[in-house]
């Protein structure tokens, strides 16, 4: 197989091909011009004099500076492609690197993004996460595959004391260097990057004495921490948020409970059995969550309902709207209000509140509709009498394509087997 030329060989760049045309055209033709010149009509004058020997030399001399100028113009316009590609490598994994940490809702997952960018994008030997433990004590978190710490204790030493001399300038800070106080060579940049939950840190790399340190590196490493350090505070605001999520709806999942009496319990094992036709289904994680919260409040429009109606079917009808109009106002259920509002839809569209049929129902609808049916049948705690579990699946599977969307009865079915029943 031929020999891919090297991208930065002579020719293989736009601007070698320019730089070439205009030595080709700016020296070598009005050089060869002028020996052409000179050897038409003065060298016949001159030849066999000393001044003949001293024209030559004047053109010899003009050849080999414009052949030097070329050369030097050429390294030049090399290396500065050189950096712009690495340059431009860096800048993308950057980018890379941003949609990543946007995208996690794990410091711990974003530390790791964090520091194996750091690591690419300065050609360190290992990156690190620090945390400040304390008035002299580090801890240290995520680190690149090269290994938890530095291998000799200077470096060690190096690596703390710029990630110190970091967070009491607030700025990038380098430790170390070939004779230096790295030890044999060994440097470190560090950069302040705080903890998620708050405490002082540090997001360091590490270059041995083989991997010479490019300052240029030095403001990408810091885009990255200022990247990392939102990152984290996002993420410690959605864990913020779905501790409250969670508990806020547990509150009003126990205060239906309350109101209904007859029924305690039902809402979290509705949540169960369409958590299991979910992933039946093959729900992603984030429908599974969504699902899973909608189930628990399907019936929370019962607390809108007197407790003396509840017996009365046409004020129970009203509890799915009743239920969505709670949820609409609120931003972290706002999304869950409209599969609450339709989870007593029918298949066939003969249900309520809007009769939408089909796959105009949404599907966490439809799944909470025969979850929610299975345990109205089955629980002792419930509205109407229990039958056996045999008896319930049959009234599922007879009303599948009027009541509920055969899809989901072939997956709840195939829950039942998983689990061993008949």
């Amino acid at each position: 197989m031929a020999r891919r030329p090297h991208r930065f060989s002579l020719f293989a760049q736009p601007l070698d091909r320019a730089a070439f045309v205009a030595y080709f055209l700016g020296a070598v033709v009005p050089l060869a011009a002028l020996a052409w010149v000179v050897r038409r009509w003065a060298w016949p004058a001159l030849q066999g004099s000393e001044g003949a020997w001293s024209v030559l030399g004047v053109l010899v001399s003009i050849a080999v500076l414009s052949l030097v100028s070329f050369l030097a113009l050429r390294r030049t316009a090399k290396l500065a492609l050189a950096r712009l590609d690495r340059e431009n490598q860096r800048l993308q994994a950057l980018l890379r690197a941003a949609r990543a940490l946007s995208a996690s809702t794990s410091d711990q997952e974003i530390l790791r993004q964090a520091v194996a960018t750091a690591a690419t994008v300065s050609g360190a030997h290992a990156a690190f996460h620090l945390v400040r433990q304390g008035e002299e004590a580090w801890q240290w978190g995520e680190a690149t595959s090269a290994g938890e710490r530095p291998a000799r204790e200077s470096l060690r030493t190096t690596v703390q004391e710029a990630a110190e001399q970091a967070l009491e300038s607030l700025a990038p800070a380098i430790r170390g260097g070939a004779g230096g106080d790295g030890g044999g060579g060994g440097l470190a940049v560090a950069i302040p990057c705080a903890a998620a939950d708050g405490r002082p840190g540090a997001l360091a790399v590490w270059h041995d004495e083989a991997r010479p340190f490019d300052p240029g590196a030095v403001p990408v490493l810091s885009t990255l921490a200022a990247f990392a350090t939102v990152a984290l505070r996002k993420a410690e605001h959605h864990a913020t948020e779905r501790n409250f999520y969670a508990h806020a709806t547990n509150l009003l999942v126990s205060a239906l409970d309350a109101h209904l009496a007859h029924q305690t319990d039902h809402s979290r094992r509705v949540a169960q059995v369409s958590n299991q036709i979910g992933r039946r289904l093959g729900l992603s994680e984030a429908r599974l969550e969504r699902l899973h919260f909608a189930a628990l409040l399907h019936d929370i429009g019962m607390l809108r309902v007197d407790r003396r109606k509840v017996a009365d079917l046409e004020a129970v009808r009203e509890h799915p709207a009743l239920g969505a109009q709670m949820l609409e106002p609120i931003r972290v259920w706002e999304d869950l209000a409209p599969l609450v509002r339709h989870h007593h839809e029918w298949f066939d569209g003969s249900g309520y509140p809007h009769g939408l049929a089909g796959s105009r129902i949404p599907l966490e609808s439809r799944i909470i509709a025969v979850a929610e049916t299975w345990d109205a049948l089955t629980a002792e705690q419930s509205y109407q009498r229990p039958v056996g579990e045999a008896e319930a699946l049959e009234r599922i599977e007879a009303a599948s394509g009027v009541q509920f969307d055969p899809e989901v009865v072939r997956a709840f079915r195939a829950v039942r087997a998983e689990q061993g029943a008949p």
